[in-house]
C-alpha cells in the first residue's frame, strides 16, 4: 500500500470516529454518546449539541410497593432540574472550580424554573443498591434561552438558607462562597446551628455557636444558643451563660462606644477602659471566644504585671496591674497566662462577671489550664453558680495539679461542701493574699 493511501485511510478513520457519533447525536442521543464522567455518578456535561445530566434518588423505607417507582420519578425530575440550572446559571458559576460548579448545580437544582423543555431524551434509568439513576439529554438549542432565577451568587445563597430542609453539605457550600466578615456569613452559621439542633446533633450545634461568639456580631443570640445547647447536654457550665444572659441591660445613648446593643450591667464600670484596648474589648464582646491559635509566651509587660500584682495592697494597685496586662494583650494576644491574670485581678476587685470572659479566653487557648479553671470556680462560687463551680473544680487538670495554690483552693471548696450562702453572693474577700 502506498503512503498516500495510508494517509487517506487514516483520515477516513478519524473522520468516521468523529463524524458518525455526532451524526447519530443529531437525531436521538444514545448511551454511547453520554460523557464518561456522568455514566456512574450524578452530574452534568455538554457534548456535541446536547446537555446531558445524570441524577440519583434513594428508595425510602415508605410504601414498599411504591418506593422504587417514587425514587425513579424523583431521579428523573432531579436530572431535568439539573439540566435547567446548568444551562441557565452557567454564567453565574463560571468563575467557580469545576467541582464547585457541580455542587452548585446539585444543591440548587430544586430552584429550577418549571419550564417545559422540548426534545428531552430519557437515555437510561437503572437501579444500584436501592439508588435509582436517570440519565437525560436535552438539545442545547432548547435550553440556551432559559433565564437564571438568581441575579448573583449571594442571592442564590440567601434563597437556599431560608428553605425548610437544607442539607449540611449545601450549607457548607454557602459558607465557602460568602465573605467571612459579613451578615450573610452570620446568617449561614446560624442556619447551620439550627440544622444540627433539628437533627439532634447538639455537640455540633455547640461548635457552630462558638463561631457565632467569635464574630461578636450577634452576641446575645449566640449566648442564648450556647446556654440552650449546654443545658441540653446536661453540662453545668450552662449556668454561667444563663447567668450572664440574666444580667443584660440596654446601655444609655451616651455609651456610644458599646460593642453591643445590650450587655451585663456589671460590665459598665469597665466600658471606657476596654474601649481603648481593642483586643480586650473583643475578648469581652465574644465572651472569651475571639482569639484562636497556638498559645504563645506573654509579652514583657506581663512580667511587670506579675511583680506588681504580688506586691499589691489596694484595689488601685490591682487596677494598675490590669492596665499593664491590657498592654500585654495588644502586643501578644495569644497568651493564656495574660488572660488568666486579668481574670484573677477582676476576681480580687470583686468584679466576677467581668472576670469570666477573660478566664474563658484563657481556657479556649489552653483547655486544661488549672489556674484558669480554679479562678473560674472561685468566681462562680461568689456568684452563687455552685453547679458551675463544682464543674470547674472537678476537672482533672485541677484534681491532678501539682500547684499548692490550686490544691488548697480545691480542698477549701470541697470542705465547704460547695455551698455558698445567698447573702454572700457577689461579695469577695479583701486582702493581699493574691493567687493567680
Amino acid at each position: 500500500m502506498k503512503p498516500i493511501h495510508k494517509i487517506i485511510i487514516a483520515a477516513l478513520t478519524l473522520f468516521a470516529a468523529i463524524f458518525i457519533p455526532l451524526a447519530a447525536m443529531a437525531g436521538e442521543p444514545k448511551w454511547q454518546n453520554v460523557p464518561e464522567i456522568i455514566r456512574t455518578r450524578s452530574g452534568t456535561a455538554q457534548k456535541g449539541n446536547f446537555l446531558f445530566a445524570t441524577a440519583t434518588a434513594g428508595a425510602e423505607n415508605i410504601r414498599a410497593d411504591k418506593a422504587h417507582e417514587i425514587a425513579r420519578k424523583k431521579s428523573f425530575l432531579r436530572a431535568l432540574q439539573m439540566i435547567q440550572i446548568a444551562s441557565s446559571c452557567k454564567d453565574l458559576i463560571a468563575d467557580l472550580k469545576p467541582d464547585e460548579q457541580l455542587q452548585f448545580i446539585q444543591i440548587f437544582a430544586p430552584f429550577a424554573a418549571d419550564d417545559h423543555i422540548k426534545g428531552i431524551t430519557v437515555i437510561r434509568q437503572w437501579e444500584k443498591k436501592r439508588i435509582h439513576y436517570t440519565t437525560l439529554a436535552a438539545p442545547l438549542a432548547e435550553v440556551s434561552n432559559i433565564k437564571c432565577k438568581f441575579p448573583d451568587l449571594s442571592s442564590a445563597i440567601f434563597s437556599y438558607i431560608v428553605i425548610d430542609n437544607p442539607s449540611i453539605s449545601g450549607l457548607a457550600f454557602c459558607l465557602r462562597h460568602v465573605p467571612e466578615h459579613s451578615s450573610l456569613n452570620n446568617k449561614i452559621k446560624n442556619r447551620i446551628t439550627k440544622w444540627f439542633k433539628d437533627n439532634d446533633q447538639k455537640e455540633f450545634a455547640l461548635c457552630t455557636t462558638e463561631n457565632g461568639l467569635q464574630d461578636g456580631g450577634c452576641f446575645k443570640n449566640a449566648l442564648e444558643r450556647k446556654a440552650a445547647y449546654l443545658k441540653a447536654l446536661s453540662c453545668p457550665e450552662a449556668e454561667v451563660y444563663q447567668f450572664i444572659l440574666s444580667q443584660y441591660t440596654a446601655p444609655p445613648d451616651t455609651e456610644y462606644y458599646a460593642w453591643s446593643e445590650i450587655w451585663p450591667l456589671a460590665w459598665k464600670s469597665e466600658m471606657k477602659r476596654l474601649k481603648d484596648n481593642p483586643v480586650s474589648n473583643l475578648i469581652v464582646a465574644s465572651f472569651g471566644h475571639a482569639v484562636t491559635g497556638k498559645p504563645a509566651p506573654p509579652a514583657a509587660e506581663y512580667i511587670q504585671a506579675v511583680n506588681l500584682f504580688n506586691r499589691a495592697k489596694t484595689d488601685e494597685d490591682v487596677g494598675r496591674v490590669i492596665d499593664l496586662l491590657f498592654l500585654a494583650c495588644e502586643k501578644q494576644p495569644l497568651s493564656p497566662e495574660t488572660y488568666n491574670l486579668i481574670g484573677a485581678c477582676y476576681r480580687h476587685l470583686r468584679k466576677y462577671e467581668t472576670a469570666l470572659p477573660f478566664l474563658r479566653q484563657a481556657l479556649n487557648l489552653e483547655p486544661e489550664y488549672d489556674f484558669a479553671l480554679v479562678n473560674l470556680g472561685l468566681c462562680c462560687g461568689k456568684l452563687g453558680l455552685m453547679r458551675a463551680a463544682e464543674y470547674y473544680f472537678g476537672q482533672d487538670a485541677v484534681k491532678n495539679s501539682g500547684n499548692d495554690w490550686v490544691r488548697g483552693c480545691r480542698e477549701k471548696f470541697n470542705h465547704e461542701n460547695t455551698k455558698v450562702r445567698k447573702n454572700e453572693k457577689g461579695q469577695g474577700q479583701k486582702g493581699n493574699n493574691y493567687g493567680v
